[in-house]
């Protein structure tokens, strides 16, 4: 949105929310479920990464509980960006019992043209 958009500090708060607030909790249960190999792998983070990730996923819920993204007023990089961090949270397997307006829109999401020819390998 324009700057001058009421939604812009939404915006703007939704847009980081992906890097500063989800990825570190996914990827810290990424890491401790997946990527480290099994000896360095630590369950206690795993499990608190995935505990913390939920949180976001219930913080996310209330937006996408009234709109079809992020932003009343439609699909924005703030999508691209929680979007993002979703993905690796199903790489995670930590995505299971999100609520259900965050998984709805993940599946709108994925749908979009561009995301499946970005997703396309």
């Amino acid at each position: 949105p324009d700057p001058d958009s009421e939604d812009y500090t939404a915006y703007l708060q939704w847009y980081h929310f992906g890097e500063a607030s989800l990825g570190p909790y996914i990827t810290m249960a990424m890491g401790h479920k997946v990527l480290l190999p099994e000896q360095f792998r630590i369950e206690s983070m795993a499990k608190w990464g995935k505990k913390e990730a939920h949180k976001c996923f219930d913080a996310m819920a209330e937006p996408l509980s009234k709109h079809d993204y992020l932003l009343p007023t439609g699909f924005s990089a703030a999508d691209i960006s929680c979007g993002y961090m979703i993905l690796l949270a199903k790489f995670a397997k930590i995505f299971d019992g999100a609520p259900e307006p965050v998984v709805a829109w993940f599946d709108r999401i994925a749908a979009r043209p561009a995301w499946q020819k970005a997703t396309s390998v």
